[in-house]
């Protein structure tokens, strides 16, 4: 059962009072499928306006109410009106125009950190590479509760996924791009308030310092080693010539002659990076360590959310 056509009769003129108090009904015919259509069903129709909502030709002037009522000897035909005035100091206050609620809490998160605070890897007296070290570092989850008119379309897209692009700020915290995501989503029924249809968006977002994306060291059991071999090419006469090419090759890594049975560091071109020279660790080094980025969770713009930054 459902609306199957929708137009606008003429509206009454304004009424307005000495105090400036104005008032308007609109007037709308709708046709149903069938005569056992309620008034409630035609009240969802998308075309009758809602409660609360703004007169498009005076946004000072909000629907106050609305009724629906069928004609007698046509089951399938409805009156409609929705009653319009500026005198909004006795209505209640619309749920969509209430801001979102937001708690804070502190949460601490083993981070994989690859350096120290002065840049230095975490390697053994010897220079071999210690497996991440784990760190607790502190976040914080927003729970937040927020009315919304519909179930966001980008509801199921966005769940799970990192949510600032690059960096925002909201209810006077600040986070850097890819630190936010959201970590669980909920949508309720639809609730009605002063005769108003709307739903409650809950969401909770965490930041986790350093971003949700994976950041590991740069290591391996094989170096890239790089040889310049010469190779007949034609040289545009019917001839040949030699020519240096570059040919890469995996070589597996040795330390003092025995194959490395720990991954070993490397720098940005894949060599073996070695940390230790002449029995002692060669700090200039420390400055090729590589960490790898890997993107693994999509970032998403943070606008679409239904929050304010600032």
């Amino acid at each position: 059962m459902s609306v199957i056509a929708w137009h606008e009769l003429p509206a009454d003129e304004f009424n307005e009072d000495r105090s400036g108090v104005k008032e308007l009904r609109r007037r709308f015919r709708a046709i149903t499928d069938s005569a056992w259509d309620t008034a409630e069903t035609v009240k969802e129709y998308p075309l009758f306006p809602r409660r609360w909502e703004a007169l498009l030709e005076d946004p000072t002037m909000r629907c106050v109410s609305r009724r629906a009522t069928q004609k007698p000897k046509a089951g399938e035909e409805w009156d409609c009106e929705a009653f319009y005035t500026n005198d909004l100091f006795d209505q209640k206050e619309n749920p969509l125009d209430r801001p979102p609620s937001i708690d804070w809490s502190s949460v601490e998160y083993q981070v994989a950190v690859p350096k120290d605070l002065d840049g230095k890897p975490f390697t053994t007296v010897t220079g071999e590479p210690l497996s991440e070290v784990l760190v607790e570092m502190p976040g914080l989850i927003a729970d937040i509760e927020v009315p919304v008119a519909e179930k966001p379309k980008w509801f199921r897209q966005y769940s799970g996924g990192v949510v600032n692009s690059g960096a925002v700020r909201f209810d006077g915290e600040t986070f850097e791009k890819g630190e936010l995501r959201i970590k669980s989503a909920g949508c309720s029924r639809y609730q009605y308030d002063q005769g108003i249809r709307f739903r409650t968006l809950r969401m909770q977002l965490q930041s986790r310092p350093g971003g949700w994306q994976k950041r590991i060291l740069n290591r391996g059991f094989y170096e890239l080693i790089k040889r310049t071999v010469q190779v007949e090419v034609d040289d545009g006469n019917g001839g040949t010539q030699l020519e240096d090419q570059i040919k890469h090759e995996f070589q597996q890594i040795k330390v003092d002659g025995v194959p490395s049975v720990e991954p070993q560091l490397l720098d940005a071109d894949g060599r073996f990076l070695q940390l230790v020279k002449d029995g002692q660790l060669d700090p200039e080094k420390f400055a090729d360590v590589v960490i790898l980025d890997f993107r693994v969770r999509e970032a998403l713009d943070f606008s679409v959310l239904p929050l304010k930054t600032g």
